[in-house]
């Protein structure tokens, strides 16, 4: 908490003016003037209870393919200053598809602001990727815009290492345009000729076969009425002449709308003004989102040029400008397509404030403030604070020159400062985001003891972190080494710990490659990162609510156990006071606990520290006499509202992806892919026809069953499970010729429940989950882990007509699950169930799975080839006393390069990110 004021010296034409400490200022207030100590003090109030949190998630890979095993670390900090969290103790990981429907869910117990655990890559998800959602329950109360989000890239083993896109673009008239881009794996194939298959809600609406370029586009037209549909919209293709590898998958469509690039023109501080110099940021973007070149003239409203622009890194720049009374302005834009277009600058006031920084230094920030039309002398106060804190408070009198000086940088810490213009009201004026780097970062020095390798040789891996002083530092670590091709990434693109927590948890909106202002030296990379605070949204709070103390309501508390609670009543919703409550678990050996209510009639039970992902279990409730016709009632977070988090654009993120070798594991399902590919035969025509859908009709209606929503062996809709509540368990009393049995987990270790059809000759079920499949064989995913009342319908798959669409993947069987996706009147018909007896389950915390390492030093030699990946996977490193660390890990047969990522926090918020390589011969 900032004590005090530190002197600064304002430089102007009139004179010296030097400022007080923080609780010494002393301005004659007249009228709407206000204390400057009021929002000072509700801002360190409102830094001091509302604790934000960050979340960085440190992936052992960049992308994978469907069927593989992610591993990560998870760092939980305090927003302030990065040092390990001490208000949340739980930590919650979502993986979601492309359509936000969550697959799967971990609960993590946090330790120091640490936490790690592992997962099954969901699929198939040809051409596609999936995304994480990590978050505690104390960051709900705040924007969810600040949760760790990632896209991760997936390459689907049985396409050969091709992938396809599709976007559906307006046109004028009735018409739209799809466009489907094909990336090849191999850059030598030629595409000629694409069958496609357009399907809305799984039927089939349009077919043909289109030309493809040497860009592997293929154009063609469907109705426009397409674009405004709420339904499902996918494309398959299929039969591909020519290309070595065959374009064959099925992906969504998704509605893009903006064909045309933009570009935003945006002044320093908020607003242009007549008469003051200002600086003018832009950022220009493509149709797919992501920055793109452009240059151009600046011209009055009289055509006369008065200046020019060009953009720097991802389509993000600057220039400057002085406005005249009188002028508008507009720009001439050209962009690289050769296109040019005309746009009108933001119009000047009439009169108000300018604040304009200069970052260029490191050691100091040049402040310039000036005004125009306003009663002189005019009082004003810059504040400057960094990830809710304030750091810096300066009052001064605006006179006719205004005034400009110079700021310390050692008053703020590495990170982003948000700088910002009060009037004596406390009305802001003006603000201005800067990013100060100290490069105060660990030094975390990577070294091998050779570098080079044979393959499956020993490694041995030393680690030391210093501070930027030189001195040892106790840290907590991951490391993850990778072979060929997983080496070739873009590291200015990463989401690292550097990126994520010093840059990009702070803004909104999408930054394209993040971790190049980090890891480029330099001027350019400076004024670069300079832009992008000029251009970028930023908003943890508004200031007028820190004024008026309207701080947000704490709907959620922080959580620090696992625990069941909840509330007892009579019928006649009267709480039930000094009631008897058991919670009985029937996971496992089981336990048994008790409590009684409160005056108010609730109850918890806390400190439940049992792990199993997912964990069913009964409460049973009587009063005081005996009497057990109560209603229990649980305490349950509402669901998350889907949120689309701004993500990089897939086409280019999967491109690399794409053109990257299957590893020799994979070969085998490509072959039996190729196979059911030729068993399935071609694609049937569809005939749709309007009508009055039935209950199950609607309900089924999303369905991504290949042959159709609806067209299975049995269907169960949310009518049939309204009184279930765990999935497993009440599906093995609902399905006709599927039995389950509990499986071990060789890997993790856990008993999963999977589901047989009588006529699968032995083969587990396949499970996809609005159209992805589930690793549940692999301890990946449960069906327990997924609440019954999310699904609006789940189809069964046992008989051969049904299956051939999916080859041989689904020759067990197919469970085919869709979640509720709106639009129907779920509660119609459900009478509210009074018993004393509550059934369910709780999530527990998540058992990750042990990295498997070989020890060729015991292991004896064996035929099959060392194929791995990810050749070793270590969360849980921590340097000693020295900063030192060491590990030892065995190569796999995959020659080439192998790269070793590090990140890391210290005890007091320092970050680290290294890469190192070496080579396997």
């Amino acid at each position: 908490m900032l004590a005090f004021i530190e002197k600064l010296t304002l430089i102007t034409q009139r004179r010296l003016l030097t400022l007080l400490g923080l609780f010494a200022i002393t301005w004659l207030f007249t009228g709407a003037e206000r204390d400057p100590k009021l929002l000072v003090g509700n801002l360190q109030k409102f830094s001091g209870i509302y604790r934000q949190e960050k979340i960085h998630l440190h992936l052992d890979r960049s992308w994978y393919f469907t069927g593989d095993t992610i591993y990560f670390k998870a760092y939980l900090v305090d927003a302030e200053n990065n040092t390990p969290s001490a208000t949340s103790n739980i930590m919650y990981v979502d993986v979601m598809n492309m359509g936000d429907s969550v697959v799967s869910s971990l609960t993590l117990p946090v330790w120091d602001g640490i936490a790690w655990g592992s997962f099954s890559v969901p699929g198939p998800l040809t051409g596609a990727a999936f995304r994480l959602r990590a978050y505690t329950t104390w960051m709900r109360n705040f924007d969810a815009r600040y949760f760790f989000y990632k896209t991760v890239p997936v390459v689907e083993v049985i396409n050969s290492g091709m992938v396809a896109e599709a976007t559906l673009r307006a046109d004028s008239g009735n018409t739209s345009t799809a466009i489907i881009e094909a990336l090849l794996a191999n850059p030598g194939d030629t595409l000629t000729n694409i069958n496609y298959q357009l399907l809305l809600d799984g039927k089939e609406v349009k077919k043909g076969q289109a030309a493809a370029g040497k860009n592997g586009t293929v154009q063609f037209t469907v109705p426009a009425s397409l674009l405004t549909s709420t339904s499902k919209l996918q494309l398959a293709t299929y039969a591909n002449g020519g290309a070595k590898n065959a374009v064959t998958g099925r992906v969504n469509v998704t509605l893009d709308n903006n064909k045309k690039p933009v570009i935003s023109f945006l002044p320093e501080g908020g607003q242009l003004v007549y008469g003051l110099h200002s600086k003018l940021g832009f950022k220009a973007l493509g149709a797919d989102g992501l920055g793109i070149d452009v240059a151009g003239d600046v011209f009055n409203d009289s055509d006369k040029k008065i200046g020019s622009f060009k953009s720097g890194f991802s389509g993000i720049g600057s220039f400057e400008i002085t406005p005249f009374a009188g002028n508008d302005y507009y720009a001439l834009v050209n962009y690289a397509d050769g296109s040019r277009q005309k746009v009108k600058l933001p119009k000047p006031l009439d009169q108000g404030c300018v604040l304009f920084l200069d970052n260029g230094d490191d050691d100091i920030i040049r402040v310039q403030i000036s005004a125009a039309n306003i009663s002189l002398p005019y009082p004003v106060l810059l504040v400057a604070q960094s990830n809710n804190s304030i750091k810096y408070v300066a009052k001064t009198m605006l006179g006719p020159s205004g005034y400009s000086g110079f700021v310390s940088k050692k008053k703020f810490p590495t990170g982003i400062v948000q700088f910002t213009l009060f009037d004596s009201a406390l009305n802001p004026l003006a603000e201005r985001l800067l990013f100060v780097n100290h490069r105060d970062v660990l030094q975390a020095t990577i070294n091998t003891d050779k570098k080079a390798y044979a393959k499956r040789e020993a490694v041995q891996l030393s680690l030391q972190a210093l501070d930027e002083a030189g001195n040892p530092v106790t840290g907590s670590f991951s490391v993850a080494v990778t072979s060929r091709p997983h080496t070739d990434f873009d590291e200015a693109s990463e989401k690292t710990i550097l990126s994520n927590l010093l840059l990009a948890s702070d803004l909104k909106g999408y930054i394209e490659s993040p971790s190049y202002y980090f890891t480029t030296p330099g001027l350019q990379a400076a004024k670069d990162l300079d832009n992008l605070m000029l251009t970028q949204g930023w908003r943890r709070f508004a200031w007028q609510d820190i004024l008026y103390g309207r701080f947000p309501a704490l709907t959620y508390k922080a959580e620090k156990s696992l625990g069941v609670s909840g509330s007892v009543k009579y019928t006649n919703n009267n709480p039930v006071a000094g009631g008897k409550v058991r919670l009985i678990s029937k996971a496992g050996s089981g336990f048994m606990l008790d409590t009684v209510t409160n005056a108010a009639g609730s109850f918890a039970f806390a400190d439940l520290d049992v792990t199993g992902d997912s964990i069913p279990f009964i409460v049973q409730a009587e009063d005081i006499n005996g009497n057990d016709n109560l209603t229990v009632e649980l305490e349950q977070l509402p669901a998350l509202t889907p949120l689309q988090p701004d993500s990089m654009p897939r086409s280019r993120m999967l491109r690399k992806a794409a053109q990257q070798p299957l590893p020799v594991e994979v070969v085998e399902f490509e072959k039996m892919r190729t196979a059911a590919s030729k068993n399935a035969g071609g694609l049937k025509e569809v005939v749709v026809k309007s009508k009055i859908l039935s209950k199950t009709e609607e309900a089924v209606a999303p369905s991504a069953n290949l042959n159709g929503p609806g067209k299975a062996d049995q269907v169960l809709t949310y009518m049939d499970l309204r009184t279930c509540n765990d999935l497993g368990a009440c599906l093995q009393g609902k399905l006709r010729g599927v039995y389950f049995k509990m499986l071990l987990d060789s890997q993790s270790h856990t008993m999963n429940i999977v589901p047989f059809s009588t006529l699968g000759m032995g083969s587990p079920m396949m499970v996809i989950l609005d159209g992805m499949e589930m690793n549940i064989r692999q301890g990946g995913a449960s069906l327990d882990n997924i609440p019954p009342s999310s699904i609006q319908s789940i189809e069964v798959l046992r008989s051969g007509n049904y299956l051939s669409s999916y080859g041989q993947r689904g020759r067990g069987g197919i469970l085919i699950i869709t979640t509720k996706k709106g639009g129907i009147d779920y509660n119609e018909g459900l009478q509210k169930d009074t018993k004393r007896v509550f059934t369910g389950s709780f999530r527990a915390y998540h058992q990750p799975r042990v990295f498997y390492s070989p020890d060729y030093s015991v292991t004896p030699a064996v035929s099959t080839a060392d194929a791995r990946s990810t050749i070793f996977w270590k969360p849980d490193i921590v340097t000693d006393e020295y900063g030192k660390a060491a590990v030892k890990f065995y190569n796999a047969d995959v020659t080439g390069t192998y790269s070793i990522i590090l990140e890391g926090i210290s005890e007091n918020g320092q970050l680290a990110r290294s890469v190192y390589h070496y080579q396997v011969n």
